[in-house]
């Protein structure tokens, strides 16, 4: 199970995870720029409907500070239902049936989140608002047939990630459902912290 921590560590969410795997190639530890950094991906299913997760990239030397790069992490035909906890909390409405998948590309030196993209497309999307960004929300889908493609960029941490829209599309309402999803989405990188002891992230 993936959790998804407050910032006083108490857990919000939890997401399952299935048959993750994770592979690191070509790790060292010498002096940042003496040798190319190594490699890490991994794969694995998300949420109980079982959607394809993977994701790939670079591993900076363990000698110098922490750094890793997300050349893509992919996830496809995520049940909304899976994470209806994050999207309530966040986006002020309750989903009802739709799909999610998402690409991310990023950069994390020390925690902190560089360059960062995030392409977001819901497909079959409905809900029931819960408040009246809710209310906007539901609207704004249902008015474009339960279909969104949209690009955010990401800055800040992965405790505390700033989503912006690249778009048309700049309401809060939307940009608070990107932020549910960014929360879940952190996992690689506390992966990486963890086996490295990199602390955070």
């Amino acid at each position: 199970e993936f959790c998804d921590l407050a910032p006083d560590q108490t857990v919000r969410h939890v997401v399952p995870l299935r048959r993750l795997t994770a592979q690191f190639e070509s790790l060292n530890n010498h002096p940042e720029g003496a040798v190319p950094p190594g490699r890490w991906s991994g794969s694995g299913f998300l949420g109980q409907s079982g959607a394809p997760l993977h994701w790939e990239g670079k591993v900076g030397p363990l000698a110098a500070p922490l750094s890793f790069e997300l050349e893509r992490l992919e996830c496809d035909r995520l049940a909304l239902v899976e994470i209806s906890s994050q999207i309530e909390e966040t986006a002020g409405c309750r989903p009802i049936t739709g799909t999610l998948a998402f690409r991310v590309r990023a950069s994390c030196e020390q925690g902190r989140i560089r360059a960062a993209k995030l392409d977001l497309n819901l497909s079959g999307a409905a809900f029931e608002p819960l408040t009246m960004a809710g209310r906007e929300l539901a609207a704004y889908v249902r008015a474009r047939d339960g279909r969104i493609d949209e690009t955010f960029s990401l800055s800040g941490t992965w405790d505390a990630p700033q989503v912006e829209a690249d778009g048309l599309v700049s309401r809060i309402v939307w940009q608070k459902i990107s932020n549910g999803v960014v929360g879940f989405l952190a996992f690689p990188f506390r992966l990486v912290g963890s086996i490295f002891g990199g602390g955070g992230e």
